[in-house]
């Protein structure tokens, strides 16, 4: 079941990220969806020219528990939002750092993020999880990517959202600025 949910993940992943590449002048890289101990997931920051709002692409997504989970996150948004005191700094995260890879840096890893070049975070509040990961804004012509791993030891249905303040209806709509993290056992 999990290998069927990754593919479809990465087919997704793929259409968008041609979508985005076409859109955003950036070819994706098509998703490697396993490495040897460790699941990757891929997620993408951009802005839907249906909606006209900022979107995670997946919002809802599937992974095992107790397995490293390495998260890349490709952010597309070249704003900065504000957010809430402390939510520029990684917690959650094996080793509490991600790694940060945009125009001016190539990954380098961070523990914090200084608050103003804050685009959206990924933010995992719901018990036993206290995830957060800032993602900096995009350069005009590069993406920003972040990378980090988290082990998910709980099993069940969590929500996820990004805090920083980008757009009023795309915070609030399931599926855009939050979703759903799905954690199974093996």
């Amino acid at each position: 079941m999990r290998s069927g949910a990754v593919v479809m993940t990465g087919a997704v992943l793929l259409v968008f990220g041609l979508m985005a590449g076409g859109i955003l002048g950036h070819v994706a890289t098509p998703p490697v969806v396993t490495t040897t101990g460790t699941d990757h997931l891929y997620l993408t920051v951009a802005f839907d020219p249906y909606t006209g709002l900022d979107q995670y692409f997946p919002a809802n997504f599937t992974v095992p528990a107790n397995v490293p989970v390495l998260i890349t996150i490709t952010n597309y948004d070249n704003g900065s939002n504000t957010i809430p005191s402390g939510f520029n700094q990684v917690r959650g995260t094996v080793g509490g750092t991600e790694t940060l890879t945009n125009a001016t840096v190539s990954g380098q890893a961070v523990s914090s993020v200084p608050a103003d070049q804050v685009a959206h975070t990924f933010t995992l509040d719901a018990s036993p999880y206290g995830v957060n990961v800032p993602i900096p804004a995009a350069d005009r012509q590069t993406p920003t990517v972040v990378t980090f791993t988290v082990v998910f030891t709980t099993t069940g249905q969590f929500v996820w959202h990004c805090e920083a303040m980008c757009d009023d209806a795309a915070m609030t709509t399931p599926g855009f600025m939050m979703g759903t993290v799905s954690v199974v056992g093996a």
